[in-house]
């Protein structure tokens, strides 16, 4: 299987990639941010970005009320990165917000805290 992904990767092909698109929404003019997940089954609390999560899509978004992000588990070149640290805290590559906690919506979404999370701004 490592083959295969190595000449995608190679030849620019990343449809095999498991990629899914989230939308995250600014709440009014605040600087809350919740994601769309439709068949999430707990309340809209439960998924406000907060703890660094807000303050990356607020840098991401470029003052945008939405932004939408391509994300994997699986590395593709381009992509941003969020490291793994433990606790659902991970490490980015942005000087302004070095790290991110991400909530058990992650787990919902996964199936667990990845030990990476691959995106890209939409």
């Amino acid at each position: 299987m490592k083959f295969f992904k190595a000449i995608a990767k190679f030849l620019g092909i990343h449809d095999s990639l498991p990629v899914e698109e989230f939308r995250f929404n600014r709440d009014g003019n605040t600087c809350r941010w919740y994601v769309d997940l439709p068949n999430w089954p707990g309340t809209r609390a439960d998924l406000e970005m907060v703890a660094g999560a807000d303050e990356l899509l607020e840098l991401v978004g470029d003052g945008k009320p939405s932004v939408v992000l391509q994300v994997s588990v699986e590395p593709i070149e381009g992509y941003e990165v969020l490291k793994h640290v433990g606790n659902g805290v991970y490490r980015t590559d942005f000087y302004e917000v070095p790290q991110v906690w991400l909530c058990a919506v992650t787990k919902f979404v996964f199936g667990n805290y990845p030990k990476e999370i691959y995106f890209k701004v939409l």
